[in-house]
């Protein structure tokens, strides 16, 4: 009940917050609605935090420098990310929300922070498993069509059909990803997590430089296993009187890249990302979906 309180009330913060942009002028009047009890976030080296219970860090600013990238590891409630400053927010390097791609094809893919988990795979006598989240990728019934988990959009592949699209494009109520669904016998992949989902929001200005870049992807299943199955791309949302920049904003399903990089297709449907601010005139983020 505390948690959920705690979010009811960021909701409303933000809400309040997100009036002031459309009636305020004054950009001192805008609240992300941190305490700043947490202090200064600066991320020089790779590094991953813990999600307190109810996701929320309450920062007076925010840095992430260049080369450094920022992860999470999930809470039991598995919230998204929120990351709230009073101050500046200044994103050089990587901040990622992505579901990892498992390594073993028994176990099913695990989403990011918000995201939902791939499908279990297929044993003997237990058929496979449908991916988790409001848009799980429909399960292998043993004739190699292990959907891919949907959110924004939902994608028909050389697999099969995806799933259902759901969510809106205010990102509210803010969530991840879905998983993919899992392979019967004799391949038994499990399906790939789903993208996860965070909000960063500062009383000031959000910039992202050229080669700052925040990521909410989807994965695909197992190393070992084939691309049927991803999960979908995630969920990310910026809220600031000002966001300007030149990097890139990522919330894609689980692609198939070659031995050499180069992008092959898409396996799941992508997510959703959204950007609230008044001014505009700096805003140049590259943004997959757009």
């Amino acid at each position: 009940m505390k948690t959920q309180s705690s979010k009811a009330s960021l909701i409303s913060r933000l809400a309040l917050a997100l009036a002031s942009l459309g009636l305020l002028n004054a950009q001192a009047q805008f609240n992300s609605g941190s305490t700043g009890a947490d202090g200064p976030l600066n991320v020089t080296t790779n590094t991953v935090l813990n999600l307190p219970p109810d996701g929320i860090f309450n920062r007076t600013t925010i840095n992430v420098a260049a080369g450094a990238t920022l992860r999470f590891n999930r809470n039991a409630n598995n919230t998204p990310v929120y990351l709230l400053a009073e101050g500046d927010v200044t994103i050089a390097g990587t901040i990622d929300v992505s579901a990892q791609r498992e390594e073993l094809n028994s176990m099913p893919g695990r989403g990011g922070p918000g995201g939902f988990d791939g499908g279990a795979p297929g044993t003997p006598g237990v058929p496979a498993g449908a991916g988790r989240g409001p848009g799980g990728g429909p399960r292998d019934d043993c004739s190699g069509n292990a959907g891919g988990g949907a959110y924004g959009t939902s994608l028909r592949n050389l697999c099969g059909f995806g799933g259902s699209v759901y969510g809106n494009e205010t990102l509210v109520p803010l969530v991840g990803g879905s998983g993919g669904g899992g392979v019967c016998m004799p391949h038994a992949d499990g399906g790939g997590g789903g993208g996860g989902a965070i909000l960063i929001a500062s009383n000031t200005r959000l910039t992202l430089t050229d080669q700052g870049r925040i990521l909410a992807n989807g994965a695909l299943p197992a190393l070992n296993g084939d691309e049927c199955g991803a999960g979908s791309g995630g969920g990310i949302r910026l809220v600031a009187p000002k966001v300007s920049g030149t990097g890139r904003l990522e919330a894609e399903g689980g692609r198939l890249f070659d031995a050499w990089g180069n992008f092959v297709r898409p396996y799941a449907g992508d997510g959703r990302v959204r950007i609230d601010t008044i001014d505009r005139r700096g805003l140049q983020l590259a943004s997959t979906p757009a």
